[in-house]
């Protein structure tokens, strides 16, 4: 299964994405309802360990073209 997650600001590219892939078995498309950061207030932390090359985007964050895909 393909989850398409399409930012709230991109209401139009939804609306595309659902009806290029409406009938398409295996593909979902929703928009993405949360608001604000869920984690709690940042406190600090001991040092960074790991390097810089070794961070990558949060699984179903939103990509900053208005989309993610996540694979299920």
């Amino acid at each position: 299964m393909l989850l398409v997650i399409v930012a709230p600001r991109e209401v139009s590219l939804h609306r595309y994405l659902t009806m290029r892939f409406a009938g398409v078995p295996g593909v979902q498309i929703i928009l993405d309802r949360r608001h604000g950061e869920r984690r709690r207030a940042q406190t600090p932390h001991g040092t960074e360990r790991r390097s810089r090359s070794e961070r990558r985007r949060h699984r179903g964050e939103v990509h900053h073209l208005g989309f993610t895909l996540v694979r299920l």
